[in-house]
């Protein structure tokens, strides 16, 4: 009989002590954390990013070490009409006020410094008919520098580093270091290629 009582109350007692867990979770569930898959990919997101930062530094360093070596002659004179052909485009890319200026009159601006293909790849017509949610915007190019990175015979490729600011509506973003990479055909006297690479740094 007493082992019976025994029995009983020891079943009683581990019976309690699964209704009392079974409340304490409920109350108090397990936080859920991220897996370590989760964190993997995570983490291999920034290092893409972080390598893509290094990457633009990297080559707007080279570009800057390039520029030091003096040149004469006519790889001189060629390497400033590159330079004046960038600084007309560039202007004329970031200095925009959205209600003043249609990208036609910016096609016409540059048909001089650009190919045809360049000019709509940079001022699509189909734009002169969107409008904003932000407001009107403006963008204003502060400064540009352009580095040449490689001649060969007519043809030179350089690396185009822009500072602007742009303003939607009530928002203003300054933007120090905005890399694009040019082709420019010398005898021609046009840029041929123009190819975005990105912000340099967050």
């Amino acid at each position: 009989m007493k082992n019976k009582q025994k029995i009983i109350v020891l079943g009683t007692g581990v019976l309690c002590g699964v209704i009392i867990m079974a409340i304490i979770f409920s109350i108090f569930p397990i936080r859920s954390q991220k897996t370590p898959q989760q964190l993997a990919s995570s983490s291999e997101m920034q290092k893409k990013n972080q390598s893509k930062i290094s990457n633009l530094t990297e080559q707007l360093n080279s570009a800057e070490n390039a520029l030091k070596q003096s040149k004469t002659g006519q790889e001189e004179e060629q390497v400033l009409q590159l330079q004046g052909k960038c600084k007309q485009l560039f202007t004329t890319y970031y200095s925009y006020e959205q209600n003043k200026v249609t990208n036609k009159a910016r096609q016409e601006a540059v048909k001089n410094s650009v190919t045809s293909e360049v000019a709509q790849q940079l001022f699509p017509l189909s734009v002169d008919n969107q409008s904003s949610d932000y407001g009107v915007i403006q963008s204003q190019l502060n400064q540009v520098n352009v580095y040449n990175q490689k001649q060969s015979g007519g043809s030179i490729v350089a690396l185009v580093d822009c500072d602007y600011t742009v303003k939607a509506g009530t928002m203003t973003n300054n933007v120090p270091h905005y890399l694009f990479q040019v082709s420019y055909d010398s005898e021609q006297g046009i840029l041929t290629k123009v190819t975005e690479l990105g912000k340099v740094g967050k």
